[in-house]
């Protein structure tokens, strides 16, 4: 048996996207579930006379940003017989739209997870 699920949610104001896809199947006894989730915010949105001032100011902000975040989780249950592992990166992102600049907050996650199935 395989489920498969896909879901894009976006706020009433559009500032935030949310893509979720899920996919299980069970085989063999076993139970294998995978889940995707992509999530993007605009934080801010900055005007200017023109894109090369846009682009002068996301060099000079890209320079005091922080990298981007990556962690990996990984549990394990042997009473449930549950293996899971999460992975996941989150940052800040420019886009330069003509004489606009948008600041995203961006994070992408993976998690999955193996069980017996009862």
């Amino acid at each position: 048996m395989r489920e498969m699920t896909i879901q894009n949610l976006t706020s009433k104001d559009k500032t935030r996207n949310e893509v979720l896809f899920c996919e299980a199947f069970e085989r063999e006894g076993i139970r294998r579930a995978l889940e995707r989730r992509n999530t993007c915010k605009i934080i801010n949105v900055l005007e200017f006379e023109d894109q090369a001032h846009a682009e002068d100011f996301l060099s000079r902000e890209s320079k005091k940003c922080p990298p981007p975040e990556t962690r990996i989780v990984h549990l394990f249950n042997s009473d449930l017989a549950k293996d899971e592992v999460i992975y996941k990166i989150s940052g800040n992102q420019y886009v330069v739209l003509g004489n606009r600049l948008f600041a995203l907050k961006v994070s992408h996650s993976l998690k999955k997870i193996v069980s017996i199935a009862k």
